[in-house]
C-alpha cells in the first residue's frame, strides 16, 4: 500500500512539473530505492516480532498444560498405596479365581486408562511438546476419540525447532480427529521417534479406503481429508517438510481387519 502511495506522489509531481531533470530523476530513484528497502526491513521486523509473540503465547499455553499434567501425575502417585490395598482386598471378597482375575483385570485396566498420559513426561523431553500433546489428546478424549501413542524424541539434541514440530504434529492430528468425529469407531495412533539424524512422525486413524488419486489431492490448497477448503494445513505441512529435506508417505493400512489412513513424515534433522 505504501509503495502505491509513493508511486502516486511521484506521478503527480511528474505531471505538475511536466517531467524531471536528470538530477531530479536520480534523486527520486534513490529515494524510491531507500523507501522500498526501509519498508521491506520494517515489514520483516514486524513479521519477526509477531512470530516471537506467537511463540511466547504457545509456550505459555503448553507450559500450563504440562504443569497440569504434572499435578495430575503427582496426585495419582499418592493414590498408589490405595490401589495396592484395593487389589489385595479383592482376594478376600471374591469366591473364585475366575471372579478374582476378572475383577483385578478390570481394576488394572481402569488404572492404566487414568495414567495413560504419564509417558509424555519422559518421552518428549520437552515441556512444550509434552504440554502440547497432552492438551490435544485431552480435547480428543472429550470427543470420545481414543489416542494411542509412542513418543521418544529429544528436540533439544536433534536440532528440530520445537514449535515447528508441534505445528506439524498438530496439523496431522487435527485432520485425523476431525475425520473421526462422525465415525462409529474413533481411534488415532501417534508415533514420534528419531534415529540417526532422522525424525519419524506418523499419525494414523481408522478410515474408509482412500484411493491413491484422492491422496494426491490432500496436499493441494483447499482440499483435505476433512472436506472442502480445509487443506491449507496439509499444503503448509508439505512446505515445512521440504525445509527439513523430508518426505511424506500416505497410505492405507490394514490393522486387525480395519482400514486405517496413515500419514508419515520423515525429516532430516542432524544438528
Amino acid at each position: 500500500m505504501s509503495a502505491r502511495v509513493l508511486t502516486f506522489v511521484i506521478t503527480v509531481i511528474f505531471n505538475i512539473n511536466g517531467g524531471f531533470t536528470d538530477t531530479e530523476a536520480m534523486l527520486y530513484m534513490c529515494f524510491s530505492i531507500l523507501f522500498i528497502v526501509t519498508l521491506y526491513q520494517w515489514n520483516k521486523a514486524s513479521e519477526l516480532s509477531q512470530e516471537k509473540d506467537r511463540r511466547i503465547m504457545i509456550q505459555q499455553m503448553c507450559q500450563e498444560s504440562y504443569e497440569q499434567l504434572l499435578i495430575e501425575v503427582r496426585n495419582r502417585q499418592h493414590e498408589f498405596q490405595n490401589h495396592l490395598a484395593a487389589l489385595q482386598g479383592m482376594c478376600y471378597s471374591c469366591q473364585t479365581i475366575d471372579e478374582l482375575t476378572e475383577l483385578q483385570s478390570s481394576y488394572c485396566d481402569r488404572i492404566l486408562v487414568e495414567n495413560k498420559y504419564n509417558k509424555l513426561l519422559y518421552g518428549c523431553n520437552s515441556p512444550i511438546v509434552g504440554g502440547f500433546l497432552y492438551s490435544k489428546f485431552s480435547k480428543a478424549d472429550e470427543k470420545n476419540i481414543e489416542t494411542d501413542y509412542q513418543i521418544s524424541i529429544n528436540p533439544k539434541k536433534n536440532g528440530i525447532d520445537e514449535f515447528e514440530l508441534i505445528e506439524m504434529v498438530g496439523i496431522l492430528y487435527d485432520n485425523a480427529v476431525e475425520a473421526l468425529e462422525s465415525a462409529s469407531r474413533k481411534k488415532v495412533n501417534v508415533n514420534i521417534s528419531e534415529d540417526n539424524g532422522m525424525i519419524n512422525i506418523s499419525v494414523d486413524n481408522i478410515s474408509p479406503f482412500i484411493s491413491g488419486e484422492e491422496m494426491m489431492t490432500f496436499f493441494h490448497r483447499g482440499v483435505s481429508t476433512k472436506g472442502k477448503n480445509r487443506g491449507i494445513g496439509l499444503a503448509k505441512l508439505q512446505k515445512m517438510t521440504e525445509k527439513y529435506d523430508g518426505k511424506i508417505i500416505t497410505e492405507n493400512k490394514k490393522i486387525e481387519g480395519e482400514n486405517w489412513l496413515s500419514i508419515k513424515l520423515i525429516l532430516r534433522c542432524e544438528k
